[in-house]
C-alpha cells in the first residue's frame, strides 16, 4: 500500500544533485500539519463510512497493541494526491486514508468492513515495525552534511535494493492479516477469491500504479496481487498448522492439567495472539489459582457462592491442607493476577467479550475486590444486559457489598429471563441461608435438587439439608473404566493393536517434555508422553460409544441421565464441556449434543 517507486527516483535525484543545505530540509510529507494544511478532512457528515473507518481502526489498535512513544491515529481526506497513493503511513504515528480506498474496500458492502480492516493493519503493522526506511534517507542526508558518509552509502544501497522494500511490503501484509484476525474481522474477504478476482488484484487495478511509474505495468519495488495472496495464504497456514497446540491448551484443561494448559495456550500465543487465547490462557492461571485458594474460616461453614470458574467444590482444595499457607496464598496471588491480566488482554482485543468479563469479575471477586467486579459486569451489561451468567455474578458481587437487595434483584432478574438457570436459584439460596431465613433457603434448594441432583453442588446441597429427594434415579455409582476402541490411558504406544493404523504425528516440546500427538484411522488421536498414552480423544467420524453408551450426537440430556451432572461445567462460546473428575471423562457439547470426549487419568 505505500507505492516506494515515486520516493525511490525523487530521494535518489536528491542524493545526487541536492546541495547539503537543502537535504538538511526534512520531507513535510512526513508530518500531519502538511496533510491537515493541504488537504480536506473527510467527515461522517460527508461520508457515513468514516465512522464505521474510525471504529474499525480502534478495535485494530487494540488487537496490535503500540510501539513506545507512538499513538497511532486516523486521519481521512476527500482528495487522492496524484503523485502519491494512500494510504500511507507517517512516523509520528499517523495513518493517511482517502476516500477512494474507502470505495475501493467497499466495492463489496459485506466484505468492505474486513477489507478497509486488513488495509489499516496493513499500515499498522509498518508503524510498529518502525518502517519508515525514507525517514532514515533524510536522516542520512543531514548525516551527509556532517560527513558521516558510511551512513549515507548504507542507506542509499538499502534504498536501491528493490528486495527490501519487498519483503517489507509483504511482512506488512502478513502482520496485517493477522490484526485483522485478531480483531474478529474474517480474513476469507482478502484470500477466499482467485487471483485473478482476489481483493489483491482489485487493489491493485483500482490504485492504478502507472500514474507512479511513467506508463510501467509493474512496480518492481512493490509486490505483486499474487506474492500478496500467497504471502497471506502462508502467514495463515502456519496458524492453521499451529492450532494442534491451541487444541492441547483445550485438552489439557479439561483433563484438570492446568499447568501444561498454560503452557500450550502461551506456546500457540507466539503465533497467534488472539482473545481466545489470552482467555484460555487466563481461565488456566485462574484454575491454578483456585486450587490454591484458602476461605475463611467463617467462608467454611457456609456454601460458596456459584460463578463462572468459582470455587469447584471438587477442586481437591483438601488436598493443599498440609501445604504451608503463605505459601499457598503467595501462588494464589501471583495466578489470579496472571488471570486477571489475561483476561484484561482478551477484553481490549475484542471489547464485546462477555465471557471474558464474567470470568474477570469472578476473579476479582477472588480478590475481594467486590466493586471492581461490579465495574467490569456494568461494562459488559452494555453488550447483553440478559446474560444469564453477568446477571448471576453480578448478583453476588452485591451482596459483596452488603447491598442484599439489588443482590436479590440482579438475581431474580436473571430467573425472569431464565427461569432455569440453576446457578440463580442456587445463589438466592445461599443469600437466604446466609440471612438466616431458613425457610426461604429451602425453597430455593428444593427448586435447585429438581434442576441438579448430580453435581458436586448439588451433594453439598443434599449434605446442608440431609435430604436427597431422587436418590433412587442417581446413575450408578459403579465406576467403569473408559476405553476408546479396547485402549485405556496409561497404554504404551507400541501396546496399540495392529488395525490402529495412523494418520499422521507431530510431536511437541512442553516444559522440556516431549509430547506425541497421533491421529489414526479409527478416528481416534492420542496424547503421549515418553510413549506413555495420557490422553484419549474421539474425533468427529468416532463411530464407538463410552464406557455408559454415550455416542455422538446424543443429546446432552443423555449424558447427565448416564453419568450425573458434572463436577465441572463449562459454557464456550461454542457450546458446554461436562467434566466428570473421578471417572476421568469429559464430554464436548454443541447445539445440545454431544460432539466428542476426551479420557484422561489423574
Amino acid at each position: 500500500m505505500h507505492r516506494y517507486s515515486y520516493l525511490i527516483l525523487v530521494f535518489t535525484f536528491i542524493l545526487s544533485s541536492m546541495n547539503p543545505v537543502m537535504s538538511a530540509i526534512p520531507n513535510p510529507k512526513e508530518r500531519i500539519d502538511f496533510w491537515q494544511e493541504n488537504y480536506t478532512a473527510l467527515t461522517k457528515y460527508d461520508d457515513a463510512r468514516v465512522n464505521q473507518a474510525y471504529k474499525i481502526f480502534k478495535r485494530l489498535v487494540k488487537a496490535a497493541g503500540h510501539r513506545p512513544g507512538v499513538e497511532p491515529r486516523l486521519l481521512i481526506i476527500k482528495e487522492d494526491p496524484h503523485n502519491m497513493a494512500l494510504p500511507i503511513s507517517i512516523p509520528d504515528g499517523w495513518i493517511i486514508l482517502s476516500q477512494k480506498v474507502l470505495d475501493i474496500c467497499y466495492l463489496d458492502d459485506t466484505k468492505g468492513d474486513a477489507r478497509l480492516a486488513f488495509v489499516l493493519a496493513h499500515e499498522i503493522a509498518h508503524q510498529l515495525e518502525d518502517d519508515f526506511w525514507h525517514m532514515k534517507f533524510f536522516q542520512a542526508m543531514q548525516a551527509s552534511h556532517a560527513r558521516n558518509r558510511k551512513l549515507v552509502d548504507e542507506l542509499q544501497k538499502r534504498v536501491k535494493n528493490s528486495d527490501r522494500i519487498l519483503a517489507k511490503e509483504l511482512r506488512a501484509d502478513e502482520l496485517g492479516i493477522i490484526y485483522t484476525m485478531m480483531a474478529g474481522y474474517d480474513v476469507n474477504a482478502i484470500i477466499d477469491t482467485n487471483n485473478k478476482d482476489s481483493f489483491f488484484t482489485q487493489w491493485e487495478f483500482r490504485i492504478n500504479p502507472k500514474r507512479l511509474q511513467r506508463g510501467k505495468k509493474y512496480n518492481p519495488t512493490h509486490p505483486s496481487a499474487h506474492q500478496r495472496a500467497a504471502a497471506v495464504r502462508s502467514r495463515l497456514q502456519q496458524v492453521a498448522n499451529k492450532g494442534d497446540l491451541f487444541n492441547l491448551g483445550l485438552w489439557f484443561y479439561q483433563a484438570g492439567d492446568f499447568q501444561r494448559a498454560q503452557l500450550a495456550f502461551n506456546e500457540f500465543r507466539q503465533y497467534y495472539p488472539g482473545r481466545e487465547v489470552y482467555h484460555n490462557l487466563a481461565s488456566s492461571w485462574h484454575q491454578s489459582a483456585i486450587q490454591h485458594y484458602t476461605p475463611s474460616t467463617q467462608e467454611q461453614k457456609q456454601l460458596p457462592f456459584q460463578l463462572a470458574l468459582s470455587i469447584d467444590p471438587l477442586n481437591r482444595a483438601n488436598r493443599l491442607a498440609y501445604r504451608s499457607k503463605p505459601t499457598q496464598d503467595n501462588l494464589f496471588r501471583q495466578y489470579i493476577n496472571n488471570a486477571i491480566d489475561n483476561y484484561q488482554k482478551a477484553i481490549a482485543l475484542d471489547p464485546e467479550y462477555i465471557i471474558s468479563y464474567n470470568n474477570l469479575a469472578s476473579a476479582w471477586l477472588l480478590l475481594n475486590q467486590p466493586y471492581k467486579a461490579i465495574a467490569t459486569l456494568q461494562d459488559a451489561e452494555k453488550f447483553n444486559p440478559l446474560d444469564p451468567m453477568l446477571l448471576s455474578n453480578m448478583g453476588v458481587a452485591f451482596y459483596y457489598t452488603k447491598d442484599v437487595i439489588k443482590s436479590r434483584d440482579y438475581l431474580h432478574r436473571a430467573l425472569r429471563h431464565f427461569p432455569s438457570y440453576a446457578p440463580a436459584i442456587f445463589n438466592l439460596g445461599v443469600i437466604a441461608q446466609r440471612t438466616n431465613d431458613n425457610v426461604l433457603a429451602d425453597k430455593y434448594w428444593q427448586s435447585y435438587l429438581k434442576l441438579d441432583t448430580q453435581s458436586a453442588w448439588a451433594q453439598r446441597v443434599i449434605k446442608h439439608t440431609g435430604h436427597d429427594p431422587i436418590a433412587k434415579n442417581k446413575p450408578s455409582a459403579k465406576k467403569l473404566r473408559e476405553k476408546l476402541d479396547g485402549i485405556e490411558v496409561g497404554t504404551y504406544l507400541e501396546e496399540l493393536p495392529p488395525n490402529w493404523q495412523k494418520r499422521t504425528s507431530k510431536t511437541f516440546n512442553l516444559d522440556a517434555t516431549a509430547h506425541m500427538l497421533s491421529s489414526y484411522h479409527n478416528g481416534i488421536q492420542t496424547l503421549s508422553e515418553v510413549n506413555e498414552i495420557r490422553i484419549l480423544v474421539t474425533s468427529k467420524n468416532y463411530r464407538g460409544s463410552s464406557a455408559r453408551g454415550i455416542r455422538i450426537g446424543y443429546p446432552l440430556d443423555q449424558v447427565v441421565k448416564l453419568y450425573g451432572v458434572a463436577d465441572r461445567i463449562e459454557q464456550t462460546l461454542h457450546g458446554t464441556s461436562l467434566a466428570y473428575i473421578d471417572v476421568g471423562i469429559t464430554f464436548q457439547t454443541q447445539d445440545g449434543k454431544v460432539t466428542g470426549w476426551l479420557l484422561y487419568w489423574d
